[in-house]
């Protein structure tokens, strides 16, 4: 190796790999839910193979600039994503696309008389990390009261056999086979990236 350690290049790897996931859209030009011709969901969703990148950034650095505590913060209680957009090897990311995979760090070596750790820093990229998911329920809110009530149909008035489709406000869609509002989640807290020398 070269005369300081501290000095030695950032390595990144990188690695494509896929994995079987629940869907329930499709990939078509117009994505539509996986639901029977009558807007049934089906019992069970299907799996579709989805591809996972990997990044893989080892860096030397000073035994002191290992701190087990930040890296903590960033894996609980859940993974972080990056809040700020950054960019790996020249690849552009925008802010929530690369997510906190895990963090190691070797012990204290020495060479040329200059001790070091080598930290290993595990993110793993995705166009969003957010969950999205048909609004559907077996109850709306009430339009006076704000409390829960039971989503009925037909007359006399029967409860729903299958989640209902809900406008993203509370209130039931008119229809059973009505196109549901969309809801987003965010499971993974937001974090500041550049702390692990990625910026």
């Amino acid at each position: 190796g070269g005369e300081d350690p501290l000095t030695d290049p950032d390595i990144f790897e990188w690695d494509f790999s896929a994995s079987s996931q629940p869907y329930f859209r499709d990939q078509a030009t117009t994505p539509k839910p996986t639901v029977t011709s009558a807007g049934e969901p089906f019992e069970n969703l299907f799996e579709a193979e989805e591809g996972e990148i990997v990044v893989t950034f080892t860096r030397n650095i000073p035994p002191t600039a290992w701190d087990p505590v930040l890296a903590a913060q960033y894996v609980k209680p859940k993974t972080a994503i990056n809040s700020d957009a950054i960019t790996i090897e020249g690849y552009a990311l925008a802010a929530g696309q690369a997510r906190f995979g895990g963090a190691r760090c070797s012990g204290i070596q020495t060479r040329n008389g200059i001790d070091y750790r080598t930290r290993t820093i595990v993110l793993k990229l995705a166009e969003t990390w957010e969950h999205k998911i048909d609004d559907r329920g077996y109850h709306e809110k009430d339009g006076t009261t704000g409390k829960l009530k039971e989503i009925v149909k037909g007359t006399p008035p029967t409860k729903v056999e299958k989640p209902w489709p809900l406008d993203g406000a509370g209130a039931k869609k008119p229809n059973a086979g009505d196109t549901p509002a969309e809801l987003t989640f965010k499971p993974y807290p937001a974090k500041v990236f550049n702390v692990w020398g990625v910026a």
